[in-house]
């Protein structure tokens, strides 16, 4: 059993709960649960995992009852036999503390004990239990597979949850950067096919086409370069939503002999949920060698804000 840092309490360490620790609780009134990462500022949201007897629990922000406790290092609580992993508030000794339940199927949850559950064990299987807090309004609790979920709280700011993950701000999830790292032809009057991910974990886009999520106002970068570019020719770029150009940009060989061409944009763009967008090449000279690499053809979307 590992002690959390917890308060108020009328008695042992929890008893000194000044003004820094009430206004840090006083921002995470909300319905019990696993406070976000992005709350806490933790290392984790205490997830955990299962190995020879032992569960391993990362550091995370949790409240129960409106008393608020942080695991700030990681732990390893026993776990020889089935059971539950729980937060547990224990009134009766003035502390908040992540313990495991053996044997049991469902939480204690009365005056003295109330038992929030993280994880439960069946033999060898432990399956994530946790329910999520939310500073002013409770998160549902994130929903699992691959699409994008958003919930937008009481004060209008829009959180996403993708693949199961916790909410997040839709600012560090709504995002995506690709670019072309195997050798091609630009096809003049035609998308650019670009291939890799780039630095993004949550990857929007199909190779060619990034897909709006939701509504929203989104920020674009692109570039796109091509070899042997003819001299004093033009290398038209686009950025397209669903066909139709919303955004103009030029490049421009203004050398005497053939060479290396690129043409780049960035801006602000209006989406609606679903709009596909797209990059769309026009080369006045031809079919030409693409050039590859995530500093020379590329293209970053990320949403900033509700319309």
């Amino acid at each position: 059993m590992t002690v959390l840092d917890a308060y108020p309490f009328d008695q042992g360490v929890g008893s000194n709960s000044g003004q820094v620790r009430w206004q840090k609780v006083g921002k995470l009134w909300s319905a019990n649960g696993v406070v976000p990462q992005a709350v806490t500022g933790l290392a984790g949201e205490l997830s955990s995992s299962f190995a020879t007897g032992n569960i391993t629990v990362q550091p995370g922000g949790v409240v129960i009852n409106g008393t608020y406790g942080e695991l700030a290092n990681v732990t390893n609580v026993p776990a020889a036999s089935n059971g539950l992993l729980v937060a547990r508030l224990d009134n009766a000794n003035y502390q908040l503390v992540v313990a495991f339940n053996a044997g049991a199927s469902t939480p204690v949850q009365n005056p003295t004990t109330w038992e929030l559950p993280l994880a439960s064990l069946s033999g060898t299987t432990l399956t994530d239990q946790r329910s999520f807090a939310n500073p002013r309004t409770a998160f549902p609790n994130p929903p699992g597979g691959a699409a994008v979920s958003t919930y937008t709280d009481s004060t209008g700011r829009v959180y996403c949850s993708k693949n199961g993950s916790a909410w997040l701000p839709a600012t560090q999830v709504l995002k995506s950067k690709v670019y072309r790292n195997a050798a091609w032809t630009q096809t003049s009057g035609a998308t650019v096919p670009f291939d890799v991910a780039s630095w993004d974990p949550y990857q929007l886009s199909n190779g060619t086409t990034f897909t709006a999520p939701i509504a929203g106002d989104y920020l674009f970068s692109f570039q796109v370069g091509v070899a042997n570019q003819p001299a004093q020719y033009w290398l038209v770029g686009q950025v397209r939503r669903g066909g139709a150009a919303v955004r103009n940009y030029t490049g421009w060989n203004a050398g005497t002999t053939p060479g290396n061409c690129y043409v780049q944009g960035s801006d602000q763009v209006q989406l609606a949920a679903g709009d596909g967008c797209d990059i769309y090449v026009t080369i006045l000279g031809g079919n030409l060698p693409g050039i590859t690499g995530f500093v020379a053809t590329y293209v970053d979307w990320r949403y900033l804000s509700p319309q």
